[in-house]
């Protein structure tokens, strides 16, 4: 009679390494997409906030007259136009109050926008975050994320946030890293 031989079952050494390999690599395929995926998402929150933003300065503009003054700033002397909520630098220091009323008792939050945004991943370098500007009577303002985005960088000039929104700003090319948005009534902006 033949005499059946006994097979051993289960993997060798050998395979169950192959099979970690594999996994090992696609496990890092799929966490590189997630990480670029989360780079686009906070950039489209950026632009989300600039753009509610900009409705609350257009809202309290068609209510005063003229747009909201500007908040906290660290230093007068070194940058008198800027306001807003970055790390400290020698431009601006991080303030959560960084637009306010242009006169006492008029308030721009909570009766225009609920809160300020802030960049959703803060920064520890300095000059990065949402920073507002106007000038001294109100007529025009300008908004940016600066040195913030991650992802989806502006290189075009014709980008709804670039920094020189006009073919007239040839010599000044954008920046990359930098969401802007200004005022419908300024021009073009060469800065």
């Amino acid at each position: 009679m033949f005499k059946l031989k006994k097979t051993k079952t289960g993997f060798t050494l050998v395979e169950m390494l192959v099979v970690i390999a594999v996994i090992g690599v696609l496990a890092a395929i799929v966490y590189a997409s997630f990480s670029n995926s989360r780079a686009q998402a906070r950039d489209r929150i950026r632009m989300e906030h600039m753009k509610q933003l900009q409705v609350a300065l257009e809202l309290y503009k068609d209510k005063y007259g003229r747009y909201p003054a500007r908040g906290c700033v660290s230093d007068q002397a070194v940058a008198p136009w800027w306001s807003g909520n970055v790390v400290s630098s020698a431009q601006v220091a991080g303030c959560q109050n960084y637009i306010v009323g242009h006169a006492n008792g008029i308030n721009f939050v909570p009766d225009f926008i609920e809160e300020l945004p802030t960049d959703p991943r803060p920064s520890t370098l300095a000059g990065r975050g949402l920073l507002y500007r106007t000038d001294a009577v109100g007529t025009m303002y300008a908004i940016m994320y600066n040195l913030s985005v991650e992802s989806l960088l502006v290189y075009d000039k014709t980008h709804p946030f670039a920094r020189a929104q006009s073919s007239q700003c040839a010599s000044t090319p954008p920046e990359a890293r930098t969401y802007f948005l200004s005022s419908p009534s300024r021009t073009a902006a060469c800065w």
